[in-house]
């Protein structure tokens, strides 16, 4: 075996859709949201994939998973993973997470939010030169009105799973 110099995104098996390269640390929320087969889920922050496509394998491609992210650049590499996946059960969304309205209507909410970034600084020194202090309260104020659009989309006895690399 020759060691692939350009890493596991580069090889045939990911590009066919059979792996799909994330941390750890990507996989623990899907893992504790636990879809299961024929359920309803909401994905609020989808883009690139990594998670959907996870939630999907793990309903098997039944069911229905709605996948939303807010800029269409960010749709692009999402449809481009969810296809490349062999991922059925996806409806893509373009909307503002904050605005999901449809009451008590998904199982499992996984909403991985916007935020500073501080938490990734161990893979990247470059999220120092960028941050703001002030940018903290920004992503607050938004991840709480994300938390609350999901909560309220969620069935009662459902699972919302929140997850956010901030430390802050």
């Amino acid at each position: 075996w020759v060691e692939n110099v350009y890493g596991l995104g580069n090889t045939i098996e990911h590009f066919l859709g059979y792996i799909y390269i994330q941390e750890s640390a990507s996989m623990i929320p899907a893992i504790v949201l636990d879809a299961k087969e024929h359920e309803m889920a909401l994905d609020l922050c989808a883009s690139p994939g990594s998670k959907t496509t996870q939630i999907a394998a793990m309903m098997k491609n039944t069911g229905m998973i709605v996948a939303n992210d807010t800029k269409p650049i960010k749709l692009k590499v999402l449809n481009l993973n969810l296809g490349r996946c062999g991922i059925m059960n996806a409806a893509v969304t373009l909307m503002d997470g904050t605005r999901f309205k449809k009451e008590n209507f998904f199982d499992k909410i996984l909403v991985d939010a916007p935020c500073s970034g501080i938490g990734t600084i161990r893979k990247s020194l470059e999220t120092l030169k960028i941050y703001n202090p002030n940018i903290s309260v920004k992503f607050a104020n938004v991840q709480k009105k994300m938390i609350t659009s999901g909560f309220n989309a969620l069935k009662e006895n459902g699972t919302l799973v929140y997850s956010t690399c901030s430390l802050e």
